[in-house]
């Protein structure tokens, strides 16, 4: 039982360190000499936008628009930057708080689906299992 309670702290202290961390995502290697600095500077204020609006994710244009970037720079760039799409960047970032937030609390998975930007929580159960191997019930069941 004392393992279990230390196990989920540890979860519990890795998740805040993933959220203090979210105000300025890690790139996932230097930007290549085909990145201005103002193009970097514009591509690492996405993943804060794409955050704040999870409940209702700006498409491509919108987020281009806000970059003061085209698509095809803000994808490319996205992509030699974070190693991964603007939506696979979106999507593995909140099934990783999702995953946090079910050790951590004990909302029901509906509302931790919503929080993470989910608007079903069958949309929520499909893109966690799939992503995970099981589902958000049985994560908890077997973590807590």
């Amino acid at each position: 039982m004392r393992l279990l309670y230390l196990e989920s702290r540890l979860v519990a202290a890795l998740a805040a360190l993933v959220d203090g961390l979210a105000a300025d995502p890690p790139a996932t290697g230097p930007p290549g000499p085909a990145l201005a600095t103002h193009e970097v500077a514009a591509l690492r204020r996405v993943p804060g936008l794409l955050w704040q609006r999870r409940h209702a994710p700006p498409t491509l244009a919108e987020l281009a628009r806000a970059s003061s970037l085209s698509v095809r720079r803000l994808t490319t760039g996205f992509r030699a930057l974070y190693g991964d799409s603007v939506c696979a960047y979106q999507r593995r970032r909140c099934l990783d708080r999702a995953t946090a937030l079910l050790v951590e609390t004990d909302w029901p998975v509906s509302r931790v689906g919503h929080e993470v930007g989910y608007a079903s929580p069958s949309n929520f159960g499909y893109a966690f299992r799939r992503d995970r191997g099981t589902t958000p019930a049985r994560f908890r069941r077997a973590h807590t």
